[in-house]
């Protein structure tokens, strides 16, 4: 048998060098409950008939970079080759907890993906596999060297001239390391895409201001923004991420939050800020500006630098210039992270967000009088499943009579939600199921275009309901205060978790908070930002 194409059932959480969309995952090979920190997985031919001797390489996905180079830790592997059985299951245990990439080669069909060694993490999803190709690229400052890939077995000799070419290497974004006379040049970046043609992304030489030699860790953040990871539609600029650290991507020990550095494949410095660092349970999130936001794109790419001396500023992530005129995280904190610095007023903020128990408030400012073009409020939330009907949520305490109060309520968990808008003849509602689990947050988002005089109700990223219009600007205002939480006459109060409640000057777009939602929501099957260590 000679099949033209194969298929890997691998585990969700690989994010492969320019794999295609996941689809449905397969009932056959495993769910990874067979082995220790390793992987389980079935590889089958595109008629789903099994794929038998089809050869495995694993490599730690830092090799290359003298972490854990190809040597072995104890009896636990960090590198190994096998092959498909005749029924297709490859079976692997034993390894060492961190990142691998895995290849599968047979004849001139390759597939790279990357996987944790992690017995936790759920598995499911098919990968196809896809003609290798030859890129080559030329850059003068290479002129010379030996370039080597990360996690994966393939060196290329740059010739004089500056041009160098890989071997049967499929679709995708690479890192490499630069060596030259035996000593290492730097470190880079580059893109194949088919046949021979392949773009250089970035190359940083060792000490210099984009690869500062004084931190003692470096790794390669990728941001992937394709219909199969975080699926953000359009560019945007100035545009925030989250960056969820753990034992597994980020080494603790010596580690400083204000002692890291970000940097751009232009050599542009980025700012970042720290929402929570907890060195002892090996658990940080911090939040980095990207110049801009590339939709649609396999890979985007971003140096991360950390373990030197501590920084003298670290920027800012939401710039009042960009609209924002608050940002509170609400994890053990209630300050604003904008310019303004406000801090809002009420009950304490917990590990995971803020706890309203259907009386206590928290108390935020309210917008200005009068915005140029409208306003986006935004805030997720984690219902009580026992959730009464139409408990506010977010109210505005107007600032007076004139002002028509704006207001979020939900009712009973799993059935709705609904927003009261305010008008110049009194509420307009919009309600809608609420599609969610026990255990979900839930994003929930209200715009106002007031060039339109119109109002948009999201959730979870996707408009929801017909947009109020004629609601009589003159008297739509979100000056005053904001309430969360607290109960309304009738005693009715919101019970659950809230958490990044945000105010924007300016009504975002539908892929804007579309964007927002998919790049922070929690992925069984993707992984829209992915760490590769490389020092």
């Amino acid at each position: 048998m000679k099949p033209s194409l194969l298929t890997l059932a691998l585990g969700a959480i690989l994010t492969g060098c320019g794999q295609d969309p996941v689809q449905s995952p397969i009932a056959r090979g495993g769910n990874g409950s067979e082995t220790t920190n390793g992987f389980t997985f079935l590889v089958i031919n595109q008629d789903g008939t099994p794929a038998a001797d089809v050869l495995v390489h694993i490599r730690p996905s830092d090799s290359m970079a003298g972490r854990w180079g190809d040597s072995l830790v104890g009896t636990l592997r960090t590198r190994l080759d096998t092959v498909s059985d005749a029924e297709g299951h490859v079976d692997i245990d034993g390894l060492v907890r961190g990142n691998y990439t895995v290849e599968l080669r047979q004849r001139d069909i390759r597939r790279l993906a990357h996987q944790s060694a992690l017995p936790e993490r759920p598995f499911g999803g098919q990968f196809k596999l896809i003609q290798a190709g030859t890129p080559r690229f030329t850059d003068m400052r290479l002129a010379g060297c030996e370039l080597t890939l990360f996690g994966v077995d393939r060196k290329a000799t740059v010739n004089l001239f500056g041009s160098v070419q890989f071997d049967s290497l499929p679709q995708g974004t690479y890192s490499f390391r630069a060596w030259k006379n035996g000593k290492r040049l730097g470190d880079g970046t580059f893109r194949a895409e088919t046949g021979t043609t392949a773009t250089l992304l970035s190359f940083d030489y060792w000490g210099s201001s984009s690869d500062p030699a004084a931190f003692r860790h470096a790794s390669v953040i990728s941001i992937n923004t394709n219909v199969s990871n975080a699926n953000v539609q359009s560019t945007f600029a100035g545009f925030a991420i989250p960056l969820d650290l753990n034992q597994d991507n980020f080494e603790f020990s010596g580690a400083s939050p204000l002692a890291m550095k970000f940097v751009s494949p232009s050599g542009a410095t980025l700012p970042y800020e720290i929402e929570s660092w907890d060195a002892t349970t090996r658990k940080a999130r911090l939040w980095l500006r990207l110049d801009t936001l590339k939709g649609l794109q396999d890979h985007q790419m971003v140096q991360m630098y950390w373990g030197g001396s501590p920084q003298s500023s670290v920027g800012q992530i939401f710039d009042t210039a960009d609209g924002w005129w608050g940002t509170w995280h609400l994890r053990q904190n209630l300050k604003d992270v904008t310019p303004y610095r406000r801090t809002a007023t009420g009950s304490q903020a917990g590990v995971d967000g803020w706890s309203s128990n259907g009386m206590n408030t928290l108390v935020f400012p309210g917008l200005p009088d009068q915005t140029d073009s409208g306003f986006t409020v935004s805030l997720w939330v984690l219902p009580d499943t026992g959730q009464r009907a139409s408990a506010p949520i977010l109210r505005q305490i107007p600032s007076d009579a004139t002002v028509s109060p704006f207001s979020l309520r939900m009712g009973p968990f799993s059935t709705w939600i609904e927003a009261h808008y305010p008008n110049g003849n009194g509420a307009k509602v919009s309600q809608f199921p609420t599609v969610s689990a026990p255990g979900e947050w839930l994003q929930i988002a209200v715009t106002y275009d007031r060039k339109r005089d119109a109002m948009q109700l999201y959730l979870n990223g996707k408009p929801w309901g017909d947009i109020a219009t004629a609601l009589n600007a003159t008297g739509l205002k979100m000056n005053g205060t904001l309430v969360l939480g607290g109960s309304d006459s009738a005693g009715v109060g919101f019970k659950g978790l809230v958490k990044e409640v945000r105010l924007s000057t300016v009504p975002r777009s539908a892929d804007w908070i579309n964007a927002e939602y998919n790049i922070m929501a929690p992925k069984s099957n993707s992984e829209p930002i992915v760490f590769q260590r490389l020092r």
